[in-house]
C-alpha cells in the first residue's frame, strides 16, 4: 500500500545584499571644454562645460580625466582605492612659448645681435639699451589666466621685465606703457619660475625686455 501524499508550496523569503560602491573624482577644468573620465571600460561624460564637476565613479581603479576643446586637450589620472573616496583634480591647458631642448614653440625674435634664441635657452649679454626677445606675432591669452617665464637673472643692476606687450619693440619707454600685464625679473644670479596675471588679457606679444644677462628656459600660458 503507497503511504498517503501531499502537495506542499514552501514559501521562502531570499534577502540577497548588493553592495554599492561609490567614489568621487571632483574635477575643475576650462570652463567650455568637454570633460570625461574613463577607467577603460566605462566612460562618463560631465553633463555640461561649466568648468566643475563631481564624477561619481563606481569601482576602483586608475581613473583618467580629460578635457577638450578643440585642438587643446589636457588629462590626469586618478586612483580609486576604496569606497567613499573623494578626490580632487585640476585640469589646464598648457601653451608653450619657449621650451627647454625645443627652443622657441611660438615664432620669436630679438631686437638686438646680443640677445640670441637657442633651442636651450633665450640668452641675452649685456646690452647698451633695453632691447627684447618678443613672439613675431601677438598670442591669443583669452582661454588662460597665468603666463609663466622661468628665467636666470644672471646678475646686474639694470631693470628687467616680461610679461605682455602691445608693441614689438617696447624698449626702455615700453617698460611702464607697452606692457598691459608683466612683473620685474630679479637682478640677483637666481633661476625663478615669474607669473604673471593675465586673466584680462585676450592678446599680445609675449617679451622679456632688459638691459642686462639673463637666460629664459621656459616661457608658457596655463
Amino acid at each position: 500500500v503507497s503511504p498517503p501524499t501531499r502537495t506542499v508550496d514552501i514559501d521562502v523569503d531570499y534577502v540577497v545584499v548588493i553592495a554599492y560602491f561609490s567614489a568621487t573624482i571632483n574635477v575643475t577644468y576650462p570652463a567650455g571644454s568637454t570633460c570625461t573620465c574613463t577607467d577603460g571600460v566605462t566612460t562618463l561624460t560631465a553633463p555640461d562645460t561649466s568648468g566643475t564637476w563631481a564624477c561619481i565613479v563606481p569601482n576602483v581603479g586608475t581613473w583618467t580625466v580629460s578635457c577638450t576643446d578643440g585642438t587643446k586637450s589636457k588629462s590626469a589620472d586618478v586612483a580609486i582605492t576604496t569606497d567613499g573616496q573623494s578626490m580632487s583634480v585640476t585640469l589646464k591647458y598648457i601653451l608653450y612659448i619657449f621650451k627647454e631642448g625645443e627652443g622657441a614653440v611660438v615664432p620669436m625674435k630679438t631686437t638686438d645681435s646680443r640677445l640670441s634664441i637657442t633651442n636651450d635657452a633665450i640668452i641675452a649679454e649685456w646690452t647698451n639699451d633695453y632691447e627684447s626677445a618678443i613672439t613675431v606675432d601677438k598670442v591669443d591669452l583669452s582661454i588662460y589666466t597665468v603666463l609663466k617665464f622661468d628665467i636666470d637673472g644672471e646678475g646686474g643692476t639694470f631693470n628687467k621685465i616680461c610679461g605682455v606687450t602691445t608693441s614689438q619693440d617696447p624698449g626702455y619707454d615700453g617698460m611702464s606703457t607697452d606692457f598691459i600685464a608683466s612683473t620685474s625679473i630679479s637682478n640677483e644670479k637666481i633661476r625663478k619660475t615669474y607669473e604673471v596675471d593675465v586673466t584680462e588679457v585676450n592678446n599680445g606679444y609675449v617679451a622679456i625686455t632688459g638691459a642686462f644677462a639673463y637666460r629664459c628656459y621656459n616661457i608658457w600660458a596655463e
